[in-house]
Parts: C-alpha cells; structure tokens; sequence
C-alpha cells in the first residue's frame, strides 16, 4: 500500500469513526431525552486498548475519545459496532449519572442495554502490545536466575529490598544483560 492509499484509508476510517460517534450520541439523546454534545474524536490511542474516554473539566463541555488507528484499520467492524457505542455510552453516562459513577458499573451496563449492544467491559480483538518490557537478571541462594523488571530494578539501585520468593533471601543484581519481553502476555 503506498503512503498516499495508507493516509485516505485513515482519513476514511476517522471520518467512519466521527459519523458513528455522532449516530450514537444523536440516538442516545433521543433515548434519554438529552443534550449530549458530540465529542472530538482521535486516532492516537496505541497498545492494547481500543478506545479511550477522556472527560471535559466542565461537566457540560464536550467529552474527547480517542481511538486506536491501528485496531480501526485490522477491525474496522468490531470498532463500529462494539468500541464506538462503548466509549459514547461512557461520555451518556457521566452526563446522565455525574462523575461519581465506576466506569462499567449498573448505569453504563443499562446504557449498553438501550444501544442493544452487549454491555462487555473488554474486546476481544488481537491487540499486541505497543512496548516491550525488560528484566534484569538477579541471584539469590536459588539455583535458578531471577528477574526483576526495569521499575524494580530501578528501585533496587535506590536501595529498595527485593527477597526471593522460594528461598527467603535477598535479591542482588548480577550486572548481566537484560532480558527484552515482547510485551505482556
């Protein structure tokens, strides 16, 4: 695909994702009785997330969703009619029930239930994850290397204690070459 056909493509599926944003808000303020305004709407989520509600500062200023660009392009489908009703019924939520709400509790699940769409809290799409992760080796009084993630490693350099899980006993870098993840599993 050359760059031009790449850069339509994505301009096609955001235009695909705003006209849906705005389906879902129109329907939902005919369903509620409403005055939701259309959020802004961003491709610029990455990793494993597919969508991604940001709420306005001020309760009546519109809400932004942002988007994964990637899972728009592999599952174009799945984000139309699964991800976008989602993230819409997250932005009805918090206008209908306020910010003192949990973000999947009863309110959005009945929201989901008014859209006729199934209230799932995660999808199921093939999301890799946007960053790997590394794992600095360690010993103990074990036979078997451990393995400490940058974040704990970072902090076992400040001083922080790290102790065995099998044997009890401390933690200590051996200097070796870390270990590169590629990414949860």
């Amino acid at each position: 695909m050359t760059q031009q056909a790449a850069a339509s493509a994505i301009v096609a599926s955001e235009t695909a994702l705003v006209d849906a944003v705005a389906y879902w808000v129109a329907r939902a303020n005919s369903l509620f009785d409403l005055a939701v305004p259309v959020p802004q709407v961003r491709m610029d989520l990455r990793g494993r997330s597919a969508g991604l509600t940001v709420y306005a500062r001020r309760h009546r200023q519109p809400a932004l969703i942002r988007f994964n660009a990637g899972l728009c392009e592999q599952y174009p489908a799945e984000m139309l009619n699964e991800t976008v009703p989602h993230e819409v019924a997250h932005v009805v939520t918090v206008w209908r029930h306020g910010f003192r709400v949990k973000p999947h509790g009863p309110e959005w699940r009945a929201i989901m239930v008014c859209f006729d769409r199934p209230p799932t809290v995660c999808h199921r799409m093939d999301a890799p994850s946007s960053r790997a992760m590394r794992y600095f080796p360690y010993r103990c009084c074990c036979d078997e290397p451990r393995y400490l993630s940058a974040i704990r490693h970072r902090r076992a350099g400040r001083g922080a204690a790290y102790l065995c899980r099998r044997c009890g006993s401390r933690l200590v870098a051996t200097g070796g070459v870390p270990v590169v993840s590629s990414g949860r599993t």
